[in-house]
């Protein structure tokens, strides 16, 4: 297995000079999850994977990074790829080198590959808190936490202020496809989650975008 890329080495240039302030970034986003001793609700649990999300990726902005290149400097993290993993991607941790260890199939294309990195980091981050997120009847449970994992990765790579903003300077989906490196479908649903649609009007040139609200959902993304 190969790294996922360079900055996937937390020993190497600006990452190790943060390596302190790195090493919390994992407690910081479970601080997120309500010390309660019952379940959260469905609706409670997507609202914190969305605002993980949405943590992580200022704390990635903070640093510079791209969001997934900031989870490869963690320290604790690792990320590798292999062609000759059967699922997308899977993570566990390495007893031995005492990090966290998320593997993707190196045959998928990039944008697959940014996204499965997201969605082990938010099982890694679920790790110990599972019963509490999610109904522990299977597989109930464990569709929430797949649910849950994809909503953090929408969250953490198109922040809602950026996303607002590139649809009120009249992005089109093409574009915001472009702009955050996502697939076509995770824009769709992300636009839903923040109530937005990409509207081109047949009257302006070019097809000119205008962002258009609906009333909010019972969600929210913060």
């Amino acid at each position: 297995m190969t790294p996922l890329n360079k900055v996937s080495n937390p020993n190497t240039g600006d990452a190790h000079q943060s390596h302190s302030a790195q090493r919390f970034v994992i407690r910081r986003l479970r601080r997120l999850i309500p010390k309660r001793s019952s379940e959260l609700s469905w609706t409670a649990a997507e609202r914190v994977a969305t605002a993980q999300g949405a943590l992580a990726a200022r704390l990635a902005d903070r640093s510079g990074h791209d969001v997934v290149d900031f989870i490869g400097t963690l320290p604790v993290v690792r990320i590798e790829l292999d062609k000759h993993l059967p699922d997308s991607h899977i993570s566990y941790w390495d007893e031995r080198s005492r990090q966290w260890a998320i593997v993707v199939r190196a045959t998928d294309p990039g944008i697959d590959r940014r996204s499965s990195v997201l969605h082990e980091f938010k099982r890694i981050l679920d790790r110990g808190h599972e019963l509490a997120l999610y109904d522990p009847r299977y597989p109930h449970g464990h569709v929430q936490a797949e649910v849950a994992a994809d909503q953090f990765a929408s969250s953490a790579m198109m922040p809602t202020k950026k996303v607002r903003s590139a649809i009120a300077q009249g992005a089109d989906v093409p574009a915001l496809v472009k702009q955050f490196r996502v697939t076509p479908a995770r824009v769709a649903r992300r636009l839903s989650d923040l109530n937005l649609i990409p509207i081109t009007t047949p009257h302006s040139k070019g097809g000119k975008h205008h962002e258009h609200e609906h009333a909010p959902h019972e969600r929210s993304s913060p």
